[in-house]
């Protein structure tokens, strides 16, 4: 009784904040709400030996107690933690639910006949039916091989799945078994499709050939040869008239095919396009047809005589997909023009051109009776339109990369988008569209906190910085007064003041003041190499730059003065290839980390180069470097999982530590680590949380010596590209592409729990803490930190463009200490 009561507690609560509270990323399509179980628990704690303390010149740690009421040591009650503002979308909202599962781009999507099943293939090789009144899928079939299309039988039973190696299997939709693998094809399946009768499947592969199948026993029935004449044209597209009588094929031979399945030959070869004809469509229950291509133009066929009815021009970029409505009086048209076109398939005329998107058209979708249409486009946006004035209804915006497939239910309620960021989402198109707060119009790449506790400064790839206020959550300031130029892809807010600047890869390099948001210095772009990495200290008056071409320059921000650490003619460096480079928080060292296992430390006053640290093992690539807080520890992560740790003054060797986990790591990427390398200090010193392989996340506590065994967190379910721990130091925040931001416990009350967790509608990408500051040494009372070092707001960042402000208790963190 007391689980329903407070389950119904959490329906209300839901209702009344109006906050899409995503616990698990699963929504009921009906009520919109979240299901009910938003608290989970983790059993199980991570009990670590002490020995070896102040090996590393720190002092251990005082021990402390769990509060009361929040966990116990058998286990802890992970909290969902509460926005601030409505930055996510509302339940019942435009947006209803999203789909989570993928690995991989999604490229295609399909709605079973019975209106709740959702069938997705992706490049992760795993084919998912979801359920629409669940928000989960309750079906899967993995393949080894990316997977291409997918199509379903008109009675809902079957579907089948075509793959890049040519294969195609029948999946039985009510066991979730493979009923037949459909083997002959030598090349790609590029379509796929199942006739109105559930008898035939037609495939059409990259071999230049089309194969007709018996779906009951998955025998080749027909092959079908015919595009690219005597050289071997790729078949792009397949459709199958109302009857199942006549098949259409489409192929780069900028030809197009019309097959007599029952009699086995090809009735017409339909020639008149000069270029790919890339999508074909049969025209409701007729014989006609409707073929796009990249000359751009598509044509309506008579497929029985075997001529053009019309040519459907207006179009200034190459066609890629044509639609046609239940009614097979419209269609649509999609092009890299950036627009779509509603046409009058008896007339041929234009009804309507579709003007909004900022990227090519990849895929659209008319309502039965041709009224609406929905376009997705490479932009991440899909529209709702009126087909025939062509005015804008409704924005769907929430994906962060392109959209490749769209499809609508049954009465057009629902809009079902696919996306290359792995997800699928559900809308709700008769929803009103709900305002969200002001965001960046890119991904928010950083944010940082100004010194005065209350406002957060982000800057985003549209080329704006903003300043926020975290107590209202709104911005407050834009720096400059636009955007428009270069992604701001680095960010620093100086420790005291006013001063913050940010970088982009052109080199330009801007100081700004917070305050009032004016342009106080600029470096300006500068042509040739363009930067692969950007660091700056902690006044913001130094920044080392790390160029494609491995030049690293040094700048002294205030005067504008640029000097070179290493130039293009340093022959051995280039030979190794520099990863990444950092400016230590006091601006005394700049440090630049190698292919070849090294990090070289140059004086900043100087320009000098001071030492060369050699890496865990000289042949491992360095992958991470982070500084200690008092810049007296140099810790250097590896290829190899070992993680080196150094003296500052001198290079001398710590210690060498081992991160658990699979195989070694051998490449390291080009935006200062390798995929997924990430390593932190805690603010005290005393922690060490090391990421090499983008999974495993191995906490070391230096205090007690580094002949323990690091804390390792449960691994995530995607990878991990982002860490920062919390001023007090015993909370660490983690957060990747699973738009998750999950915080940890790494003191001795629930050491390794996970404590709290939040998700967003997009990828984290950066998070940081709000509201306080870091405790001087000593300074805690009792084993606890003084109130003013305990931040009250996470600020988080997310690949859609919104910064959303998250409640953190204070009665969480103390239960950390």
């Amino acid at each position: 009784a007391h689980s329903v009561v407070r389950a119904m507690h959490l329906v209300l609560r839901d209702a009344i904040l109006g906050v899409h509270m995503q616990s698990s990323g699963q929504r009921s399509l009906c009520s919109g709400k979240p299901f009910l179980g938003c608290t989970f628990s983790c059993q199980g704690s991570h009990a670590r030996a002490r020995g070896n303390a102040g090996m590393l010149g720190l002092p251990p740690r005082p021990k402390k107690s769990p509060l009361d009421g929040l966990h116990t040591r058998a286990g802890i009650k992970v909290v969902h933690l509460m926005p601030r503002s409505a930055t996510l979308e509302q339940a019942g909202g435009l947006h209803r639910m999203t789909l989570r599962g993928h690995s991989g781009p999604v490229r295609r999507v399909v709605i079973s006949p019975n209106g709740r099943d959702v069938i997705t293939v992706s490049e992760d090789g795993t084919a998912q039916v979801w359920d629409m009144n669940v928000g989960d899928f309750v079906m899967q079939l993995a393949r080894d091989k990316p997977l291409t299309d997918v199509a379903v039988a008109p009675d809902g039973q079957l579907a089948a799945v075509a793959s890049l190696d040519g294969n195609c299997c029948i999946w039985d939709l009510d066991s979730g078994q493979v009923r037949h693998v459909l083997k002959g094809h030598a090349a790609r399946v590029n379509a796929v499709v199942i006739d109105r009768q559930g008898l035939r499947c037609v495939t059409a592969s990259d071999d230049g050939t089309v194969r007709v199948w018996a779906l009951a026993d998955g025998s080749c029935e027909q092959i079908l040869e015919g595009h690219g004449g005597d050289q071997e044209g790729l078949v792009l597209d397949v459709a199958i008239s109302a009857d199942g009588c006549l098949a259409a094929t489409v192929s780069d031979d900028a030809t197009v095919c019309v097959w007599d399945l029952d009699d086995e030959v090809c009735m017409h070869v339909l020639e008149g396009h000069t270029g790919w004809v890339v999508s074909v469509e049969f025209i409701g229950s007729t014989s006609e047809l409707v073929t796009a291509s990249h000359d751009l133009t598509a044509r309506v066929w008579d497929g029985v005589r075997g001529r053009c009815m019309h040519v459907l021009k207006g179009h200034a970029g190459r066609l890629n997909k044509v639609t046609v409505d239940a009614s097979g009086t419209h269609a649509v048209t999609c092009s890299d023009d950036l627009t779509a076109r509603v046409w009058d398939l008896d007339t041929g005329e234009c009804l309507s051109v579709l003007k909004g998107h900022s990227a090519w058209i990849s895929d659209a979708v008319l309502t039965r009776d041709g009224s609406r249409c929905v376009t997705v486009s490479g932009d991440a946006v899909a529209i709702m339109w009126d087909a025939k004035t062509g005015g804008m209804l409704n924005l769907l915006e929430g994906h962060s990369d392109a959209i490749r497939s769209v499809v609508l239910t049954y009465h057009g309620g629902f809009t079902v988008t696919a996306s290359d960021d792995c997800t699928v989402r559900v809308w709700d198109t008769k929803a009103p569209p709900f305002k969200k707060v002001a965001k960046h119009a890119g991904r928010v790449t950083q944010l940082r906190p100004l010194p005065d506790g209350r406002h957060v400064l982000s800057a985003g790839d549209d080329g704006v910085a903003q300043v926020w206020d975290a107590g209202t959550c709104t911005a407050v300031r834009v720096l400059g007064g636009g955007g428009g130029g270069a992604a701001l892809s680095y960010l620093m807010a100086a420790r005291s003041g006013t001063v913050a600047v940010t970088g982009s890869a052109d080199r330009r390099i801007c100081v700004w003041d917070t305050c009032t948001g004016e342009l106080t210095k600029e470096l300006p772009p500068q042509h040739g190499s363009r930067v692969k990495h950007m660091a700056f200290d902690g006044s913001c008056s130094v920044a080392a730059l790390l160029l494609f071409d491995s030049t690293v320059l040094l700048v002294d921000v205030p005067a504008g003065r640029t000097r070179e650490l290493v130039s293009r003619k340093d022959v051995g460096v280039l030979s190794s290839g520099l990863n990444a480079v950092d400016v230590v928080p006091s601006g005394r060292l700049v440090l630049a980390w190698s292919k070849d296992g090294s990090t070289r430390v140059w004086d900043a006053s100087s320009g000098a180069l001071v030492r060369m640290v050699p890496g865990p093992v000289p042949t491992a690539p360095v992958l991470a470097v982070a500084v200690g807080p008092d810049e007296a520890i140099l810790a250097t992560g590896s290829g190899d999982r070992a993680v080196r740790l150094s003296r500052m003054a001198d290079g001398a060797a710590l210690a060498v530590l081992t991160q658990p986990g699979g195989a070694p790591m051998t490449e390291a990427g080009t935006s200062g680590s390798s995929a997924g390398a990430l390593m932190e200090f805690s603010p005290d010193g005393q922690l060490l949380a090391v990421v090499l392989d983008g999974v495993t996340l191995a906490v070391w506590d230096l205090a007690a010596g580094v002949a323990q065994r690091p804390l390792v967190l449960p691994p995530p379910s995607s990878e991990v590209t982002g860490m920062a721990f919390a001023p007090v130091g015993q909370i660490l925040a983690t957060w990747g592409s699973d738009c998750t931001l999950r915080l940890w416990c790494c003191g001795e009350a629930a050491m390794g729990e996970q404590l709290a967790f939040f998700m967003v509608d997009a990828a984290v990408t950066s998070v940081c803490f709000v509201g306080g500051r870091v405790p001087r040494p000593g300074e805690t009372s009792g084993g606890r930190p003084p109130e003013d070092c305990i931040a009250d707001i996470v600020a988080l960042g997310d690949a859609g463009g919104y910064v959303h402000f998250i409640d953190f208790p204070r009665e969480l963190q103390m239960a950390a200490w």
